[in-house]
């Protein structure tokens, strides 16, 4: 589990990226990663409540979805073999 408000939380009080990846626990990688995604979107300490690990992972890490629509078998078998049955 990543700890995002307390990643964002001690590199606002200046603690080193080792010593934010000792206290929660994560890679220094991600420590890194976070705190520059979080530089970049403009997200910056004090937090508000709301602002939970959750949101701020979805705020950092937005999910694309796409709509997968669903093909008959056949049609299926001509997508794979690149030609129409």
């Amino acid at each position: 589990m990543i700890h995002y408000q307390r990643i964002l939380e001690l590199h606002h009080d200046n603690i080193s990226l080792r010593g934010i990846a000792a206290s929660t626990g994560n890679s220094r990688p991600k420590v890194t990663e976070v705190i520059e995604k979080a530089n970049v979107k403009g997200l910056e300490c004090p937090l508000e409540d709301e602002m939970t690990d959750k949101w701020i992972e979805e705020f950092l890490f937005p999910v694309m979805r796409m709509a997968v629509l669903p093909m008959n078998t056949s049609a299926k078998i001509s997508a794979v073999r690149g030609r129409n049955l």
